[in-house]
């Protein structure tokens, strides 16, 4: 949820430390693309010196779960 987000995003203690998401259900048609997914993390990112990852994946095939640990 945005809220949650927004609670780990702003955390003090979290402050500096890299961001991965999972971009899930890629393989669907008319979802959010990595590209843009990462244009609406950053907007909320920027300025708390945070290094942001947007991985691809699909859970259902397993697409990009090994990238996203390694």
């Amino acid at each position: 949820s945005r809220q949650a987000f927004e609670r780990v995003v702003n955390a003090r203690e979290l402050y500096g430390a890299p961001m991965l998401v999972m971009a899930n259900k890629q393989d669907l048609q008319g979802v959010a693309g990595v590209q843009e997914i990462e244009e609406m993390f950053s907007a909320n990112v920027d300025g708390m010196s945070r290094q942001l990852k947007v991985i691809p994946v699909c859970a259902y095939t397993g697409q990009g779960l090994r990238d996203s640990v390694e």
